[in-house]
């Protein structure tokens, strides 16, 4: 792989974030964390867009300020062809690849134009789905400037920043939209792993932070669904909604 752009040592973006979040996070925490992945992994800039927040979708952004005024005062939300493909596509895509989907009208070339003199030129569009079907998207921007080849490294990790950018959503999601606390009664350990699941985390980072093993964790996930009478992870999250 090019030196210049590198997913972590030997963990998975989603395992490196993971790992970095602190055990309560707060969104700064989990932004500072994912900053901190990305600027590691070669990429220049990013953006976190929530599409159940109309009135403010770009929740946190490393672009240049000059151009999220731009942006704004445009309302080139409205029209990115990025952002349109986000919300329909459950898999990555490139931005051209985005934008070779529709016929650019003259106010769509505008946008490309300008994005174009700040440098945003190449990048990744990530959809992201939490489990309860709330929508975003991670919008990626290579750093060029290092002379690799970002076409190689994303065809070699795009289902890995997938992941990570999921994570990073569910994160993002939960502490967006608070949990009332469960009238069930759970056991310590029980409530341990159910707060860990809601924040997205996979059942081998869980194990790890909770010094147990996969099939540990396992045994009181089951617990926990049949003690809210539901077959399915995806039932018991909904549950939190």
């Amino acid at each position: 792989m090019n030196p210049a752009f590198r997913s972590s040592s030997h963990l998975s973006m989603t395992e490196s974030l993971a790992e970095a979040l602190p055990g309560s996070p707060t969104t700064d925490a989990v932004f500072a964390a994912w900053h901190r992945l990305m600027t590691k992994a070669g990429f220049r800039y990013w953006a976190y867009l929530a599409f159940d927040d109309q009135r403010r979708p770009i929740i946190r952004s490393s672009y240049p300020a000059v151009w999220l005024k731009r942006y704004s005062e445009e309302n080139y939300l409205s029209l990115d062809p990025v952002v349109d493909e986000a919300k329909t596509s459950r898999v990555p895509y490139l931005w051209h690849e985005a934008a070779a989907k529709v016929r650019l009208n003259r106010r769509q070339q505008q946008f490309f134009d300008e994005a174009g003199e700040f440098g945003l030129t190449v990048g990744a569009g990530i959809p992201t789905w939490n489990p309860v079907g709330r929508q975003g998207l991670v919008s990626l921007v290579p750093d060029l400037r290092r002379g690799a080849d970002f076409g190689v490294f994303y065809r070699q990790t795009k289902i890995d920043l997938l992941a990570a950018a999921n994570l990073l959503h569910a994160q993002i999601s939960r502490l967006r939209n608070p949990i009332d606390p469960a009238s069930v009664h759970l056991t310590p350990r029980e409530r341990d792993c159910l707060d860990l699941l809601l924040q997205g985390l996979p059942t081998s980072v869980i194990a790890r932070r909770l010094g147990l093993t996969a099939r540990g964790v396992q045994f009181h996930v089951e617990n926990i669904k049949a003690k809210y009478g539901v077959k399915t992870r995806l039932q018991l999250l909904a549950r939190f909604v």
